[in-house]
């Protein structure tokens, strides 16, 4: 394994590579070798550093996932104590050889004859070779984390006690950016329970970082031919422990990659199938300016699931013919849509199909629908992907619980996109940029939102309270637990509610049935052209003195949203003047602004006319 000075000189490679500046935080490193020894030493001292909030009624278990190898930690007697393969309560981790992994990644282990521990490193680098560079073969990426994770929490689950409820917390450690965490909630939908809390988090939850201290965490790992080091740095920021960087370095090749953490994640399991009703007490009755819309499609399955692993933007993408045939029930009606090699949109599609341009007349659950079926049949491809489609976002589960969720299917499918102002605007709100959740209700958040901005959308709305929650992207489950919200406040009306889809010309005239088979078989030999991605753009803005008073305005009396206001006032930026000199990529270098946050700040000096591409 490598000595600390050489683990030192890969850490200042990462903060120049990372852009971090090393006086900020007193620095220190944790260092994880996965091998036996490392690992038994490892969790004898991080066992019980874990940071759960024990009750009576629940049990606290912990998945800790190192790659191939798995430790199982579970709450017995007021202690976290690691589990072996027998079920016993001593510190020893629960092994596999991940033999099931190296047939996955088509890859030999050596031979009987050899010792195990050997076998063992062969599987850990087999499999690291590939996660930190997987070269374009990710379909197995699902499998794999399911062999990963599952086998663990089911041997969990054994060791709750009847009657108990289990609250599973599973550690995951940082995976190539190619690679896209699954639809968590459809990855557990085997493991068999009435009820559980599963919450999915990166390795910040082992750590106990201080207010002005910078850990560095580091796995190392070698089989005797190949050595890798992975490396990710965590500070506590507004108050919350956050990564702010992972890099994989291929030491023996002299390569490195960028790692991905996960966004922690929380979803409940209930396999208890009681009826609940829909005649619940004391819940609020949504009375809105618009109109529940009657499905025309089928209700998929796992309507809540696709709608927790998508942005609300989800819409959006954009699809073609690809030339190959459908398997899905239903495909043939948008397959027969679709005119020569033209590229639609998900809402186009989903408008032709309904013959309505009015997205606020079609309905959330037939959008669903047919963007599920888009995603998963092979008769059609993606052309333009807005946001990463498998990764499952940020989400509050106890948002709203006065709320009836049921009929969340027939909200309007452009919900993310009505906007929203304040009945009286003689009422007093809470300075929106001093709003903080621990001392501000929900419906203060949300008052002072949308009296914050002009023309504020649900989609606004969700992504501050998500950034004062837990600093996630809000996915579209949650958007439209907040849209159901902000419907049922007497302090609110809609401001715009119709999107007309207006790029379309012949909704009424496209046959949905009958489609000319020589046109089918024109369609089946096109070649979609593939697009390669652009390169950033470095254009510098020019100034104007014109615009002397413009650059002026402070990033307060501009509006920014709280995340981008919050970055720009960390990194010192008091005005639009400070920003116009910057490009996009000396823009994307500020802490945590990313590349929502960037669009933002074009976005906004364009509106003040001092910036441009």
């Amino acid at each position: 394994m490598m000595l600390s000075d050489q683990i030192q000189e890969y850490i200042d490679i990462f903060n120049e590579e990372k852009n971090i500046p090393v006086n900020a935080y007193e620095p220190r490193t944790v260092v994880l070798n996965l091998d036996r020894d490392g690992i038994e030493e490892f969790l004898a001292k991080y066992a019980n550093t874990l940071n759960v909030q024990k009750t009576e009624e629940n049990v606290h278990a912990i998945a800790l996932i190192m790659y191939v190898y798995r430790a199982g930690i579970i709450e017995t007697k007021n202690t976290m104590e690691v589990m072996t393969r027998q079920s016993g309560f001593v510190n020893t981790p629960l092994w596999s050889t991940g033999r099931a992994i190296d047939e996955m990644l088509n890859k030999d282990i050596t031979d009987g004859d050899e010792e195990e521990e050997s076998d063992e490193a062969i599987s850990v680098s087999n499999l690291i070779e590939w996660i930190v560079n997987p070269a374009g073969n990710v379909e197995i990426w699902d499998g794999i984390l399911g062999k990963m994770i599952l086998p663990m929490v089911k041997e969990l689950g054994k060791n709750v006690p009847p009657g108990k409820n289990p609250n599973y917390t599973v550690i995951v450690p940082p995976v190539s950016d190619q690679l896209s965490f699954p639809d968590w909630q459809k990855l557990f939908s085997n493991i068999k329970t009435n009820y559980a809390k599963v919450r999915i988090v990166d390795y910040r939850e082992l750590l106990n970082i201080g207010k002005n201290e910078r850990v560095y965490f580091c796995i190392s790992q070698t089989d005797g031919e190949r050595e890798y080091l992975i490396i990710s740095a965590y500070e506590v920021i507004r108050g919350r422990k956050a990564c702010v960087g992972s890099i994989a370095f291929d030491v023996t090749n002299n390569e490195q990659y960028d790692m991905e953490n996960v966004h922690e994640v929380k979803f409940e399991i209930n396999n208890s199938r009681k009826d609940v009703g829909r005649k619940e007490k004391g819940l609020i009755e949504i009375k809105s300016d618009w109109d529940y819309v009657p499905m025309k499609c089928p209700l998929i399955s796992g309507f809540k699931s696709f709608l927790g692993s998508v942005s609300p933007t989800f819409l959006n993408e954009m699809y073609a013919v690809t030339g190959k045939y459908w398997q899905k029930d239903g495909a043939a009606a948008l397959y027969n849509g679709f005119v020569g090699t033209e590229a639609l949109r998900v809402s186009e599609i989903c408008s032709r199909l309904l013959k309505e341009k009015n997205l606020n007349k079609i309905s959330l659950g037939d959008m669903v629908y047919v963007a599920d079926l888009l995603d998963k049949d092979r008769a059609f491809g993606t052309v333009l992907i807005r946001q990463n489609r498998d990764k499952t976002l940020g989400t509050l589960s106890d948002l709203g619980k006065e709320i009836d969720f049921s009929r969340m299917a027939e909200i309007p499918a452009n919900y993310a996109n009505f906007t929203w102002k304040v009945k009286s605007k003689v009422q007093s709100f809470a300075p929106y940029f001093d709003l903080d959740k621990k001392q501000h209700t929900l419906k203060q958040i949300i008052e002072s939102t949308i009296d914050h901005y002009s023309h504020c959308s649900t989609a606004q709305v969700a992504e501050d309270i998500m950034y004062l929650y837990n600093d996630n992207e809000p996915n579209a489950y949650f958007t439209a637990k907040v849209f159901m919200i902000l419907s049922a406040m007497d302090t609110l009306l809609i401001d715009s509610k119709d999107e007309i889809i207006d790029s379309i010309t012949n909704v009424d005239s496209v046959d949905f049935v009958a489609v000319d088979e020589k046109e089918k078989a024109a369609i089946r030999r096109q070649t979609l052209p593939v697009k390669k991605a652009s390169k950033p753009k470095t254009t510098i803005f020019k100034s104007d003195q014109k615009t002397k008073t413009r650059r002026a305005i402070s990033i307060e009396k501009a509006q920014f949203s709280t995340r981008t206001y919050n970055c720009l006032r960390r990194a010192g930026i008091k005005t639009l003047g400070e920003l116009v000199n910057k490009s996009p990529v000396q823009l994307l270098k500020i802490r945590n602004l990313g590349q929502r946050g960037v669009d933002e700040i074009l976005s906004k000096l364009r509106t003040y006319g001092i910036g441009g591409y």
